[in-house]
């Protein structure tokens, strides 16, 4: 990735992790079925490695580990809480992708239905270690850049989370924490 900063001249990159390989080698896409403990913790190391990395200038959907749900609610938790210590340790921003809420909604173990991320539980934990985020969406439509984008603030303000509303300031924090 780094040649794609200093061969290609890209100003930054988004980062994120959508797929992990198991200890057997098997590439495993997250959202396509409940992750396993093992899964959630092979995506919390290769997230964290990607956020410490310096490449990116923010992490991407870190709640997309519960976009299919997942087997253990405890793993979950230990992953958004590593997750989200990395990100605030760091100073790099993560994302709340509105996208989620144009998918179908999942079912939980309680049977009732959710959007695919963001994923309150997540933000929760991140909001208590203080974490700055990103409202972002996953434009793959164009009528889709903004729909859901309220409901992506209104979630952050009720959880005190800092947001970047600016370019310009997200782009000087990426040359501050690039450089460490």
């Amino acid at each position: 990735y780094s040649a794609l900063i200093s061969e290609r001249g890209y100003e930054y990159l988004i980062g994120s992790v959508h797929s992990v390989t198991d200890g057997s080698g098997q590439l495993i896409h997250i959202g396509e079925r409940p992750c396993t403990k093992e899964e959630l913790s092979i995506y919390t190391d290769d997230y964290i490695e990607m956020l410490s990395s310096g490449l990116f200038i923010y992490g991407a959907h870190p709640d997309f580990i519960a976009a299919a749900g997942f087997e253990c609610e405890d793993a979950f938790a230990s992953c958004a809480e590593a997750i989200a210590r990395c990100a605030a340790d760091i100073g790099i921003p993560i994302e709340i992708n509105c996208h989620g809420f144009n998918k179908p909604k999942i079912q939980c173990a309680d049977g009732s239905l959710r959007a695919p991320y963001p994923y309150l539980p997540f933000w929760e934990i991140a909001a208590q270690k203080g974490v700055k985020v990103v409202i972002g969406m996953d434009s793959h439509k164009p009528e889709n850049v903004v729909r859901h984008r309220e409901r992506a603030v209104e979630l952050a303000m009720g959880l005190g989370l800092e947001y970047y509303t600016r370019a310009e300031s997200l782009m000087d924090n990426y040359r501050r924490i690039s450089k460490k």
